[in-house]
């Protein structure tokens, strides 16, 4: 079953960085496209709802928040969800 808020790559989004259309469209980079979809698997429940957008603009940028986050996720630290901010909220330890 196909999940549109699970699929970063979209024919739609107009004036996409080169390498965002590149991992997009060549079936060379299929490798690359499916390691991406499946760090958007987890991460995508912390992005901003700007992400999917920006990410076909500044791929490499947005790339690497993607990949943080997951690794963050993967580490046991636990992400805040954003509410339209841009960077990471990571939580180090809870203060009472």
């Amino acid at each position: 079953m196909f999940d549109a808020k699970l699929n970063l790559f979209s024919k739609e989004y107009m004036n996409c960085d080169f390498l965002y259309r590149a991992v997009q469209d060549n079936p060379d980079f299929t490798d690359i496209k499916e390691h991406v979809s499946e760090l958007w698997k987890t991460y995508h429940p912390y992005a901003d709802p700007q992400f999917s957008r920006e990410f076909s603009r500044h791929f490499l940028q947005r790339y690497w928040e993607l990949w943080l986050g997951v690794k963050f996720i993967a580490a046991g630290l636990t992400l805040n969800r954003n509410s339209g901010v841009r960077n990471l909220r990571v939580v180090y330890r809870e203060v009472d």
